[in-house]
């Protein structure tokens, strides 16, 4: 049974895709188009609609295991938050994930309808991870530098006439949201500006063997915290006088309950995230600079390192 699109927003956009706005929101048909499509969900408040709403019944679902030794914050934001309460939480979010999955592949069913599908490079990926049980928690409550709310989906999937990887290929490459844009630049024959922070990682997807990027790792940044992750370790640095610092084994430890960054046998491997930590936080390079009066092009060389002739400063 065919289940009809519950999104406004999908429905919009396969009238961009048609080109039936009203002055034609695309211009000429015949020229290329993006289109960027933002759906709220899943997120509070936690209601998708039927019959979405039941496809995961609160009793039926299998919850992450916790323990009673994570950090304070994560224990203070637990308090209060019952097993059923979890399970109901985490049934709707289920539901909305479905629920956005449905409108996506209403959309990918159209473009094919209208032939366009394999003339269009399509990215599914999301701004941050929510908790559905992890820790305990659900939103974004205890800290946000785990792997639930840092690790998020991307899938990519390429036109034909593109070099391309095997379908269905699955990468384990270090990629962050920064590397993004740049990604679809040269993918459609861009050349990016230099504001751009992130690294293509089309090469990737393309399947090229000698592919390797820049970061082996994926650098988070919020206000209270900095945190490093590889596929191995993640660490967190804490603000001063909050909490002591995190180091996770993510091999042994993927739901990230034990914190190791006091066991001695770790503090090679701490100190050394740490270092790569402060390297990657000192060399990020900043979107725009001001000086004299004007705004400038940043110029950054990959050392992170400004170079000012190319930002239209003279350096003498």
């Amino acid at each position: 049974m065919s289940i009809p699109v519950r999104w406004p927003l999908a429905k919009q956009t396969i009238r961009f895709v048609n080109n039936e706005g009203e002055p034609k929101d695309r211009g000429n048909d015949q020229d290329p188009w993006l289109a960027w499509i933002s759906f709220s969900r899943p997120h509070q408040p936690y209601t998708p609609s039927e019959p979405f709403a039941s496809m995961y019944p609160a009793e039926s679902i299998t919850l992450p295991p916790v323990s009673d030794g994570e950090k304070s914050a994560v224990l203070e934001k637990r308090e209060g938050i019952s097993e059923y309460k979890l399970r109901r939480m985490v049934s709707a979010y289920l539901g909305l994930v479905s629920q956005v999955d449905d409108a996506v592949g209403k959309i990918i069913s159209h473009l094919e309808k209208q032939g366009v599908l394999e003339n269009t490079i399509v990215i599914y990926a999301s701004d941050h991870g929510d908790y559905a049980g992890e820790h305990g928690l659900f939103e974004k409550k205890g800290g946000i530098s785990y792997r639930a709310i840092t690790r998020v989906p991307l899938i990519v999937r390429l036109p034909r006439g593109l070099p391309q990887a095997d379908q269905g290929s699955v990468f384990e490459e270090m990629i962050e949201s920064v590397d993004l844009f740049p990604t679809l630049c040269e993918l459609a024959g861009i050349e990016p500006p230099n504001t751009v922070q992130g690294r293509s990682f089309a090469g990737l997807v393309a399947g090229e063997e000698s592919y390797r990027h820049e970061h082996q790792s994926a650098l988070t940044e919020n206000t209270y915290n900095k945190s490093l992750a590889t596929n191995a370790y993640r660490y967190v640095a804490n603000l001063p006088g909050t909490q002591e610092d995190e180091l996770y084994n993510l091999e042994e430890d993927p739901w990230e309950l034990k914190n190791l960054i006091n066991e001695p046998a770790y503090s090679e491997i701490a100190n050394r995230m740490l270092r790569e930590l402060l390297d990657r936080v000192v060399k990020a390079s900043k979107p725009i600079i001001s000086t004299g009066g004007g705004w400038h092009d940043h110029a950054y060389d990959l050392d992170g390192r400004i170079d000012l002739t190319r930002s239209g400063i003279n350096p003498n």
